[in-house]
Protein backbone atom coordinates (compact mmCIF):
# COMPACT_ATOMS: atom_id res chain seq x y z
CA UNK A 1 0.00 0.00 0.00
CA UNK A 2 1.32 3.66 -0.74
CA UNK A 3 0.30 6.71 1.38
CA UNK A 4 0.60 10.44 0.96
CA UNK A 5 3.42 11.02 1.41
CA UNK A 6 5.18 8.04 -1.13
CA UNK A 7 7.48 9.91 -3.09
CA UNK A 8 10.29 11.85 -2.91
CA UNK A 9 12.84 12.65 -0.06
CA UNK A 10 10.28 13.98 2.31
CA UNK A 11 9.15 10.39 2.67
CA UNK A 12 12.49 8.70 2.79
CA UNK A 13 14.57 11.39 5.05
CA UNK A 14 13.06 9.75 8.43
CA UNK A 15 14.07 6.34 6.96
CA UNK A 16 17.60 7.21 6.66
CA UNK A 17 17.91 9.33 9.85
CA UNK A 18 16.38 6.18 11.59
CA UNK A 19 18.74 3.90 10.65
CA UNK A 20 21.58 2.73 12.95
CA UNK A 21 24.61 1.94 11.07
CA UNK A 22 25.81 -0.75 14.08
CA UNK A 23 22.60 -2.37 13.61
CA UNK A 24 21.56 -2.87 10.14
CA UNK A 25 22.64 -5.51 8.21
CA UNK A 26 23.50 -3.24 5.29
CA UNK A 27 26.37 -1.22 7.88
CA UNK A 28 26.98 -4.32 9.98
CA UNK A 29 29.83 -6.45 8.66
CA UNK A 30 28.89 -8.68 12.14
CA UNK A 31 25.18 -9.31 10.84
CA UNK A 32 26.61 -11.29 7.77
CA UNK A 33 28.37 -14.16 10.68
CA UNK A 34 27.39 -16.68 12.63
CA UNK A 35 28.18 -16.58 16.24
CA UNK A 36 31.19 -18.42 15.89
CA UNK A 37 32.44 -15.88 13.84
CA UNK A 38 32.44 -17.89 10.58
CA UNK A 39 30.60 -15.97 7.53
CA UNK A 40 27.52 -17.26 6.67
CA UNK A 41 27.64 -19.55 3.90
CA UNK A 42 23.90 -19.29 1.84
CA UNK A 43 22.46 -22.35 1.43
CA UNK A 44 23.01 -24.03 -2.03
CA UNK A 45 20.29 -23.05 -4.59
CA UNK A 46 18.62 -26.18 -5.43
CA UNK A 47 15.12 -26.04 -3.48
CA UNK A 48 13.66 -29.07 -2.61
CA UNK A 49 11.07 -31.15 -4.88
CA UNK A 50 8.45 -31.38 -2.26
CA UNK A 51 7.29 -28.87 0.33
CA UNK A 52 7.50 -31.55 3.76
CA UNK A 53 8.38 -30.98 7.61
CA UNK A 54 11.60 -31.45 8.66
CA UNK A 55 13.04 -34.06 10.66
CA UNK A 56 12.82 -32.64 13.69
CA UNK A 57 9.02 -32.48 13.63
CA UNK A 58 8.64 -28.32 12.49
CA UNK A 59 7.93 -26.27 9.31
CA UNK A 60 8.86 -22.45 9.39
CA UNK A 61 7.05 -20.18 7.35
CA UNK A 62 8.28 -16.51 6.77
CA UNK A 63 6.33 -13.97 5.39
CA UNK A 64 7.27 -11.35 3.40
CA UNK A 65 5.32 -8.38 2.62
CA UNK A 66 5.03 -4.78 1.15
CA UNK A 67 8.61 -4.74 -0.43
CA UNK A 68 7.85 -2.04 -2.74
CA UNK A 69 11.10 -2.63 -4.92
CA UNK A 70 11.36 -0.90 -7.89
CA UNK A 71 9.52 2.40 -6.45
CA UNK A 72 11.38 5.79 -8.18
CA UNK A 73 14.00 4.34 -9.12
CA UNK A 74 14.71 7.72 -11.45
CA UNK A 75 15.69 8.78 -7.64
CA UNK A 76 18.83 8.17 -5.14
CA UNK A 77 16.64 7.24 -2.56
CA UNK A 78 14.23 4.83 -4.59
CA UNK A 79 17.81 3.17 -5.56
CA UNK A 80 19.39 3.15 -1.59
CA UNK A 81 16.07 2.23 -0.75
CA UNK A 82 15.76 -0.94 -2.84
CA UNK A 83 19.26 -1.71 -1.19
CA UNK A 84 18.19 -1.85 2.37
CA UNK A 85 15.24 -3.85 1.34
CA UNK A 86 17.40 -6.47 0.13
CA UNK A 87 19.82 -6.30 3.09
CA UNK A 88 16.95 -6.78 5.38
CA UNK A 89 15.21 -9.60 3.38
CA UNK A 90 19.13 -11.31 3.56
CA UNK A 91 19.42 -10.41 6.95
CA UNK A 92 15.92 -11.83 7.92
CA UNK A 93 16.27 -15.09 5.72
CA UNK A 94 19.72 -16.15 7.43
CA UNK A 95 18.31 -15.32 11.14
CA UNK A 96 15.56 -17.79 10.58
CA UNK A 97 16.10 -19.69 7.47
CA UNK A 98 12.31 -20.60 6.81
CA UNK A 99 11.45 -23.77 5.07
CA UNK A 100 9.03 -21.91 3.00
CA UNK A 101 8.80 -17.99 2.08
CA UNK A 102 5.19 -16.18 1.47
CA UNK A 103 5.14 -12.88 -0.18
CA UNK A 104 2.23 -11.23 0.50
CA UNK A 105 1.51 -9.03 -2.31
CA UNK A 106 3.17 -5.47 -2.51
CA UNK A 107 6.55 -7.37 -4.06
CA UNK A 108 7.12 -3.98 -6.51
CA UNK A 109 5.54 -0.90 -7.04
CA UNK A 110 4.45 -0.83 -10.88
CA UNK A 111 3.47 2.39 -11.39
CA UNK A 112 6.98 3.21 -10.32
CA UNK A 113 7.81 1.65 -13.05
CA UNK A 114 7.35 3.94 -16.34
CA UNK A 115 8.42 0.74 -18.90
CA UNK A 116 6.23 -2.17 -18.60
CA UNK A 117 8.66 -4.54 -20.02
CA UNK A 118 10.81 -3.97 -16.83
CA UNK A 119 8.15 -4.82 -14.08
CA UNK A 120 9.56 -8.71 -14.29
CA UNK A 121 13.29 -7.20 -13.05
CA UNK A 122 12.37 -5.42 -10.38
CA UNK A 123 10.15 -8.64 -9.68
CA UNK A 124 13.30 -10.75 -9.58
CA UNK A 125 15.12 -8.28 -7.64
CA UNK A 126 12.58 -8.84 -4.90
CA UNK A 127 12.90 -12.88 -5.17
CA UNK A 128 16.63 -13.04 -5.31
CA UNK A 129 17.37 -13.28 -1.57
CA UNK A 130 15.01 -16.36 -1.42
CA UNK A 131 16.25 -17.65 -4.98
CA UNK A 132 20.03 -17.39 -3.77
CA UNK A 133 19.71 -19.27 -0.83
CA UNK A 134 17.45 -22.24 -2.51
CA UNK A 135 14.58 -21.31 0.03
CA UNK A 136 11.20 -22.52 -1.66
CA UNK A 137 8.61 -19.55 -1.98
CA UNK A 138 4.96 -18.73 -3.25
CA UNK A 139 3.93 -15.29 -4.19
CA UNK A 140 0.36 -13.66 -4.13
CA UNK A 141 -0.33 -10.26 -5.46
CA UNK A 142 -0.98 -7.23 -4.11
CA UNK A 143 -2.87 -4.07 -5.18
CA UNK A 144 0.39 -2.21 -6.12
CA UNK A 145 1.71 -5.32 -8.10
CA UNK A 146 0.82 -4.14 -11.69
CA UNK A 147 0.26 -0.87 -12.82
CA UNK A 148 -3.56 0.29 -12.07
CA UNK A 149 -4.54 -3.46 -11.88
CA UNK A 150 -3.64 -4.13 -15.61
CA UNK A 151 -4.22 -8.18 -16.34
CA UNK A 152 -1.77 -8.28 -18.57
CA UNK A 153 0.66 -7.52 -15.94
CA UNK A 154 -0.39 -9.53 -13.65
CA UNK A 155 0.06 -12.51 -16.05
CA UNK A 156 3.49 -11.44 -17.08
CA UNK A 157 4.16 -11.95 -13.53
CA UNK A 158 3.04 -14.82 -12.63
CA UNK A 159 4.50 -16.73 -15.53
CA UNK A 160 7.41 -15.43 -14.88
CA UNK A 161 7.43 -16.20 -11.05
CA UNK A 162 6.49 -19.70 -11.85
CA UNK A 163 9.59 -20.25 -13.63
CA UNK A 164 11.91 -18.93 -11.08
CA UNK A 165 14.01 -21.78 -9.34
CA UNK A 166 11.98 -22.41 -5.83
CA UNK A 167 8.65 -21.11 -7.39
CA UNK A 168 5.62 -23.05 -5.76
CA UNK A 169 3.46 -20.58 -7.19
CA UNK A 170 0.63 -21.19 -9.06
CA UNK A 171 -1.91 -20.18 -11.65
CA UNK A 172 -5.57 -20.18 -9.72
CA UNK A 173 -8.67 -21.42 -11.74
CA UNK A 174 -9.42 -18.85 -14.53
CA UNK A 175 -13.45 -18.85 -14.20
CA UNK A 176 -12.66 -16.67 -10.73
CA UNK A 177 -11.48 -13.49 -9.84
CA UNK A 178 -7.97 -13.60 -9.42
CA UNK A 179 -4.88 -15.42 -10.85
CA UNK A 180 -3.08 -15.97 -7.56
CA UNK A 181 -5.89 -18.55 -5.74
CA UNK A 182 -4.20 -21.98 -4.79
CA UNK A 183 -3.72 -23.95 -2.13
CA UNK A 184 0.24 -25.76 -1.25
CA UNK A 185 0.14 -29.29 0.99
CA UNK A 186 2.89 -29.63 3.62
CA UNK A 187 4.13 -32.72 3.83
CA UNK A 188 5.36 -34.75 6.86
CA UNK A 189 8.87 -35.32 7.13
CA UNK A 190 8.62 -38.69 5.13
CA UNK A 191 6.89 -36.79 2.53
CA UNK A 192 4.58 -39.13 2.08
CA UNK A 193 1.36 -37.81 4.05
CA UNK A 194 0.30 -34.43 3.45
CA UNK A 195 0.19 -32.79 7.31
CA UNK A 196 -0.91 -28.86 6.46
CA UNK A 197 -2.65 -26.75 4.01
CA UNK A 198 -1.77 -23.38 2.92
CA UNK A 199 -4.47 -21.33 1.33
CA UNK A 200 -2.59 -18.56 -0.91
CA UNK A 201 -5.90 -15.95 -2.43
CA UNK A 202 -5.72 -12.95 -4.38
CA UNK A 203 -7.52 -10.42 -2.74
CA UNK A 204 -7.75 -7.73 -5.42
CA UNK A 205 -6.31 -4.38 -6.57
CA UNK A 206 -7.04 -0.58 -6.26
CA UNK A 207 -9.85 -1.00 -8.43
CA UNK A 208 -11.42 -4.59 -7.15
CA UNK A 209 -10.03 -5.02 -3.64
CA UNK A 210 -12.32 -7.81 -2.52
CA UNK A 211 -12.60 -11.47 -2.18
CA UNK A 212 -15.63 -12.69 -4.30
CA UNK A 213 -17.99 -15.47 -3.50
CA UNK A 214 -16.57 -17.41 -6.18
CA UNK A 215 -13.41 -17.35 -4.61
CA UNK A 216 -15.06 -18.64 -1.68
CA UNK A 217 -17.13 -21.07 -3.62
CA UNK A 218 -13.45 -22.28 -4.69
CA UNK A 219 -11.97 -22.49 -1.34
CA UNK A 220 -14.99 -24.55 0.32
CA UNK A 221 -14.81 -27.26 -2.79
CA UNK A 222 -11.09 -27.18 -2.51
CA UNK A 223 -11.17 -28.06 1.27
CA UNK A 224 -13.58 -30.76 0.50
CA UNK A 225 -11.19 -32.41 -2.38
CA UNK A 226 -8.76 -32.68 0.48
CA UNK A 227 -11.27 -33.84 3.71
CA UNK A 228 -12.56 -36.49 1.12
CA UNK A 229 -8.64 -37.58 0.92
CA UNK A 230 -7.69 -37.39 3.91
CA UNK A 231 -10.84 -38.04 6.05
CA UNK A 232 -10.52 -34.66 8.07
CA UNK A 233 -9.52 -31.52 7.52
CA UNK A 234 -6.25 -30.77 7.98
CA UNK A 235 -4.86 -27.91 10.05
CA UNK A 236 -4.61 -24.83 7.47
CA UNK A 237 -3.62 -21.49 7.30
CA UNK A 238 -4.36 -18.62 4.55
CA UNK A 239 -2.47 -15.78 3.37
CA UNK A 240 -3.51 -12.97 1.21
CA UNK A 241 -2.42 -9.21 1.02
CA UNK A 242 -5.47 -6.73 2.35
CA UNK A 243 -7.10 -7.57 5.49
CA UNK A 244 -10.87 -8.80 5.70
CA UNK A 245 -13.36 -6.48 7.46
CA UNK A 246 -13.56 -8.74 10.94
CA UNK A 247 -9.55 -6.80 11.35
CA UNK A 248 -11.43 -4.08 12.29
CA UNK A 249 -13.66 -5.53 14.41
CA UNK A 250 -11.35 -7.72 16.83
CA UNK A 251 -9.33 -3.97 16.71
CA UNK A 252 -12.26 -2.39 18.00
CA UNK A 253 -13.64 -4.93 20.47
CA UNK A 254 -11.40 -8.06 21.21
CA UNK A 255 -8.16 -7.79 23.03
CA UNK A 256 -4.96 -8.12 20.21
CA UNK A 257 -1.15 -8.30 20.81
CA UNK A 258 1.22 -5.98 18.62
CA UNK A 259 1.60 -2.78 17.24
CA UNK A 260 -1.35 -0.89 15.18
CA UNK A 261 -0.11 2.86 14.24
CA UNK A 262 -1.85 2.61 10.67
CA UNK A 263 -5.21 2.63 9.23
CA UNK A 264 -6.82 -0.43 8.86
CA UNK A 265 -8.01 -0.84 5.07
CA UNK A 266 -9.53 -3.84 4.50
CA UNK A 267 -11.39 -5.60 1.34
CA UNK A 268 -15.15 -4.19 1.00
CA UNK A 269 -16.22 -7.73 0.72
CA UNK A 270 -15.39 -10.92 1.78
CA UNK A 271 -18.63 -12.95 1.15
CA UNK A 272 -18.31 -15.21 3.99
CA UNK A 273 -14.70 -16.29 3.65
CA UNK A 274 -13.99 -16.10 7.41
CA UNK A 275 -17.49 -18.09 8.41
CA UNK A 276 -15.74 -20.90 5.83
CA UNK A 277 -12.64 -20.79 7.22
CA UNK A 278 -14.45 -21.71 10.73
CA UNK A 279 -16.10 -24.59 9.04
CA UNK A 280 -12.61 -26.15 7.36
CA UNK A 281 -10.43 -26.08 10.42
CA UNK A 282 -8.63 -22.73 8.86
CA UNK A 283 -6.69 -21.31 12.13
CA UNK A 284 -4.96 -18.64 11.17
CA UNK A 285 -5.03 -15.60 8.27
CA UNK A 286 -2.16 -13.47 7.44
CA UNK A 287 -2.33 -10.36 5.58
CA UNK A 288 -0.15 -7.41 4.34
CA UNK A 289 -1.11 -4.05 2.97
CA UNK A 290 -1.07 -1.53 5.92
CA UNK A 291 2.35 -1.06 6.97
CA UNK A 292 2.12 0.18 10.22
CA UNK A 293 0.12 -2.55 11.59
CA UNK A 294 1.62 -6.15 12.81
CA UNK A 295 -1.11 -7.03 15.54
CA UNK A 296 -3.11 -10.24 16.03
CA UNK A 297 -6.24 -11.29 17.99
CA UNK A 298 -8.59 -14.09 17.73
CA UNK A 299 -11.81 -13.96 16.11
CA UNK A 300 -14.04 -16.94 16.82
CA UNK A 301 -11.00 -19.19 17.07
CA UNK A 302 -9.14 -17.72 13.99
CA UNK A 303 -5.91 -16.10 14.43
CA UNK A 304 -6.00 -13.00 12.11
CA UNK A 305 -2.52 -11.55 11.97
CA UNK A 306 -0.44 -9.02 10.07
CA UNK A 307 2.64 -9.27 8.93
CA UNK A 308 5.36 -6.46 9.71
CA UNK A 309 6.10 -4.25 6.89
CA UNK A 310 9.61 -6.04 4.86
CA UNK A 311 10.50 -3.44 2.39
CA UNK A 312 11.68 -0.31 2.32
CA UNK A 313 9.77 0.89 -0.04
CA UNK A 314 6.09 2.66 0.15
CA UNK A 315 5.29 4.61 3.12
CA UNK A 316 6.04 4.59 6.60
CA UNK A 317 9.21 4.63 8.75
CA UNK A 318 8.26 1.67 11.28
CA UNK A 319 11.04 -0.73 11.58
CA UNK A 320 11.08 -3.65 9.16
CA UNK A 321 10.95 -7.20 9.43
CA UNK A 322 9.02 -10.35 8.86
CA UNK A 323 6.57 -12.29 10.79
CA UNK A 324 7.44 -16.37 11.40
CA UNK A 325 5.11 -18.96 11.40
CA UNK A 326 6.51 -22.79 13.02
CA UNK A 327 4.33 -25.52 13.39
CA UNK A 328 5.53 -28.46 15.21
CA UNK A 329 3.09 -31.43 14.31
CA UNK A 330 -0.13 -29.61 14.12
CA UNK A 331 0.59 -27.41 16.44
CA UNK A 332 2.24 -23.72 15.58
CA UNK A 333 3.17 -20.75 16.88
CA UNK A 334 3.73 -16.92 15.11
CA UNK A 335 6.31 -14.45 16.39
CA UNK A 336 7.69 -11.13 14.62
CA UNK A 337 11.50 -10.40 14.05
CA UNK A 338 12.66 -7.53 13.15
CA UNK A 339 15.50 -6.29 11.37
CA UNK A 340 17.82 -5.67 13.93
CA UNK A 341 17.16 -9.35 15.11
CA UNK A 342 14.72 -8.48 17.85
CA UNK A 343 11.94 -11.87 18.59
CA UNK A 344 9.01 -10.68 19.46
CA UNK A 345 6.93 -13.77 20.38
CA UNK A 346 3.17 -13.09 20.53
CA UNK A 347 3.00 -12.97 23.96
CA UNK A 348 5.27 -10.73 24.79
CA UNK A 349 3.80 -8.71 21.73
CA UNK A 350 2.29 -5.32 23.21
CA UNK A 351 -1.60 -6.21 24.46
CA UNK A 352 -4.02 -3.84 23.03
CA UNK A 353 -7.94 -3.75 25.22
CA UNK A 354 -9.86 -1.74 23.49
CA UNK A 355 -12.95 0.31 25.55
CA UNK A 356 -16.37 -0.23 25.40
CA UNK A 357 -17.20 2.66 23.65
CA UNK A 358 -14.30 1.92 21.01
CA UNK A 359 -16.80 -1.21 20.36
CA UNK A 360 -19.79 0.43 20.53
CA UNK A 361 -18.46 2.72 17.46
CA UNK A 362 -17.61 0.22 15.80
CA UNK A 363 -21.05 -1.51 15.86
CA UNK A 364 -22.70 1.78 15.11
CA UNK A 365 -20.64 2.14 11.73
CA UNK A 366 -21.31 -1.32 10.64
CA UNK A 367 -25.13 -0.44 11.06
CA UNK A 368 -24.64 2.92 9.03
CA UNK A 369 -22.89 1.09 6.68
CA UNK A 370 -25.25 -1.97 6.12
CA UNK A 371 -28.18 0.77 6.08
CA UNK A 372 -27.05 2.31 3.27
Amino acid sequence: MQGPNSHGPRQFSPLVRRINRDAHPLFSFKSHRSSGGNVIVPRQPRPPDTLKFKDDGTFKIMQITDLHVGEDQHTWWGRFQDLLTKSTQNFLLDRELPDLAIFSGDLITAHSINNTERVTHYWAKALKPVIDRGIPFASTFGNHDADDGALNTRHRLMEFDMKQSGSWTREGPRDIEGLTNYVLPIYDSSGEKVQVLLYVMDSGDSNDDRISKAQVKWVKSTAKEWKDKMGRHLPSLAFFHIALPEYKKIWACDKTYGLKDDVINTVRDNNGLLDLFRTINTQGVFVGHDHGIDFCGDEKGVLLCYGRHTGYGGYGGWMRGTRMVQFRGEEWKTWVTTERGQVIPLDRAEEHIPSRSDCEEWREAEERKGSK
